[in-house]
């Protein structure tokens, strides 16, 4: 779908929908306010704004990103970023405090009736795993920084003799999100484990011994071994082995010839696929 010109609509239709979330329960008990509120908003859109809000600690979000539909009745809420000011800054700021506020922003009233939804709550942990592990790791972002300050770096000199400032101040801005990036995802961990009450966390290999295929977990997928994730120890996470063409699954390392598995990862606990040619 392509929008081939945007516009501000009226405020009271986002307002409208934030209402809904305030006044209904979002429980189990409350099917039917759930089912509307899928109706209403894109939950996966939804769910991965305030993941990402979370890994970036993105404290001013609710000025930086705007909420948008197609003008029709069966369309949904999306949400999409225009200003990340005040992120990759504060690898300590706890966005899980503000989910109780329930004053000032729309956005904190929707996230806190949804994760009363037993069924939500779990999609959310899950989802925030999998982007930790994956989207928002050190491995993924720290190139992506290293490739962005290769890029700028030549033109540091110019913005430093139109706006002040110093090349020193430049390289320790690069270091402060270098260190947020290594440590950011670690403490959204420790702020998950004590706001959902979840047991520790654990290191989890995956290796696929003579290659051939990908391995997926959860919503993951794996095509670089061995690859080692964080997970909260005994909380159930689902592995499939996906083999290439021209290959089939054989077995995992203990024996089970399911390509599907479930498993609640522990201390020390190693996963390996094997797969063989047709």
């Amino acid at each position: 779908m392509i929008f081939k010109e945007g516009f501000f609509g009226k405020k009271q239709y986002a307002a409208k929908a934030a209402t809904m979330f305030k006044r209904n329960p979002i429980t189990d008990l409350c099917l039917e306010a759930y089912n509307k509120a899928k109706e209403l908003i894109d939950i996966n859109n939804f769910t991965d704004l305030m993941v990402l809000i979370n890994a970036c600690a993105y404290r001013s979000w609710f000025y930086g990103v705007f909420a948008y539909k197609e003008d029709r009745v069966d369309t949904m809420w999306k949400w999409t970023v225009w200003d990340m000011d005040r992120a990759f800054t504060e690898y300590y700021h706890n966005e899980f405090s503000r989910y109780k506020d329930l004053r000032s922003y729309p956005h904190s009233i929707i996230i806190n009736k949804l994760l009363q939804n037993p069924g939500y709550k779990e999609f959310f942990i899950d989802r925030s795993i999998d982007l930790l592990n994956s989207v928002f790791s050190p491995q993924n972002v720290l190139p992506l920084l290293d490739s962005l300050k290769n890029e700028i770096r030549p033109e540091v000199g110019r913005d430093v003799t139109r706006w002040s400032g110093t090349h020193t101040k430049w390289e320790r801005n690069i270091s402060t999100v270098e260190m947020f990036i290594k440590n950011r995802p670690d403490v959204v961990r420790r702020q998950m484990q004590e706001y959902f009450k979840l047991e520790p966390t654990v290191k989890l290999v995956i290796e696929a011994g003579n290659g051939f295929g990908k391995i997926q977990v959860n919503s993951i997928e794996i095509t670089e071994f061995p690859w080692e994730g964080i997970f909260f120890m005994n909380r159930k996470i689902t592995i499939k082995a996906l083999p290439d063409p021209g290959y089939i699954f054989k077995s995992w390392g203990n024996g089970e010839s399911h390509s599907e598995i479930s498993i609640k990862p522990a201390a020390g606990m190693n996963i390996s696929a094997e797969f063989i040619r047709e």
